[in-house]
């Protein structure tokens, strides 16, 4: 299984691009505008899914965690592969598809090519109690992400328990702080930990 590819970015084109890992580039299929602000040279690290067929072996890559999570939802419903998978999230973010999901607005799901009202339905039907345990009342697209599965959210988390904060100042501080910090960023557990403190720092008088 390949979970991920970190290297260089030696092409880049709508829906796919080619990253040089020691040597050997591998080809990946993206949602279209995937790494936008990435240039041809540039390290990367793209997460992968790995896809299997009778006839041909597939690789699918993302940008975020919650992107592929997202992936792997819609492909486990009986006739979404993964390029209607792959179709919907360069239709609409996770955040999108989720608020779509949750409203069963079918309008949004069949302006996807290929994906007739009869596929929206199943697809509503299908994900709408799963995307509800994913995301709390309210919460926005970055929110969507699973907190526990971030690595810089559990690297800020733990540099606030190792000063002394309960769990429970942790698990609150780092969460207000994820409102103003790009948790996929360079240095984004830096800058995770920075807002936390200011977060647990009481107002100036």
């Amino acid at each position: 299984m390949i979970e991920h590819l970190c290297g260089d970015l030696i092409r880049k084109e709508s829906g796919s691009v080619v990253v040089r890992v020691q040597g050997i580039g591998f080809q990946a299929d993206v949602p279209t505008g995937a790494f936008a602000t990435a240039q041809v040279g540039d390290s990367v690290t793209v997460l992968t899914a790995l896809v299997f067929r009778q006839d041909s072996l597939s690789l699918f890559g993302f940008e975020t965690a919650t992107e592929r999570q997202f992936f792997n939802l819609l492909t486990s419903i009986s006739g979404i592969g993964p390029k209607s998978a792959l179709g919907i999230l360069s239709h609409a973010s996770p955040g999108q598809l989720a608020d779509a999901i949750l409203r069963e607005d079918i309008s949004t799901l069949t302006k996807v090519k290929g994906i007739g009202k009869k596929g929206a339905r199943r697809i509503i039907l299908e994900l709408n109690e799963k995307i509800k345990a994913l995301k709390p009342d309210g919460a926005s697209d970055r929110q969507l992400e699973l907190p526990a599965s971030h690595a810089a959210v559990e690297e800020a988390r733990d540099v606030l328990l190792s000063l002394g904060c309960t769990e429970e100042e942790a698990e609150a501080a780092v969460t207000a702080a994820q409102q103003n910090v790009d948790l996929d960023a360079d240095g984004a557990s830096e800058r995770l930990v920075m807002e936390a403190l200011q977060a647990l720092s009481p107002p100036a008088k």
